[in-house]
């Protein structure tokens, strides 16, 4: 299951409710028909009757929700569709889903962690790696991501993971 919006409130009293998107394809929205809210484990089914844009987060009307008291059971709960459902990615480009939890191996070999969390800075995401936290910015010169093995190895570079002077 992959996350693509959180419910944060309602929004009027028709039983709309406010979504922030948690996608970079929010126009996804606007085809569904339906979508799954609640969390990877505890999740039910909703029907869609409208989607609109609003100030940043997208409004949803769902068939069975027709006041604001029903929509307020909403809040929180996550939009989530199955990952056969996600957007096709380019070559080398991947979801953060499938980052997170990757064993990251230096290129000699020594493992140094999993991946568990991204931050996203603009110019290029940096991965935050095992208990100490290291920060590797995710550069295509000194990453190599393998998926199917569930493996990031990092290139060593001055200052990463040797000082400059081993290098």
């Amino acid at each position: 299951m992959i996350r693509i919006g959180k419910i944060t409130g309602t929004h009027g009293l028709r039983g709309d409710v406010k979504v922030m998107p948690l996608t970079d394809f929010p126009e996804r929205f606007f085809n569904m028909e339906k979508v799954m809210l609640g969390n990877e484990t505890d999740f039910s089914v909703y029907f869609i009757e409208y989607v609109k844009n609003h100030k940043g987060y997208f409004l949803f009307k769902f068939r069975t929700i027709d006041d604001a008291n029903s929509a307020l059971f909403l809040k929180n709960k996550f939009l989530l569709i199955e990952n056969e459902e996600a957007v096709k990615l380019p070559k080398d480009t991947y979801y953060i889903h499938e980052i997170i939890g990757l064993d990251v191996y230096i290129e000699d070999g020594r493992h140094i962690g999993k991946v568990l969390d991204i931050f996203r800075t603009g110019s290029n995401d940096v991965y935050v790696v095992g208990e100490n936290e290291i920060l590797i910015p995710a550069l295509k010169d000194i990453i190599k991501i393998d998926i199917e093995n569930n493996k990031m190895v990092v290139k060593d570079m001055p200052g990463l993971f040797s000082s400059p002077e081993e290098a």
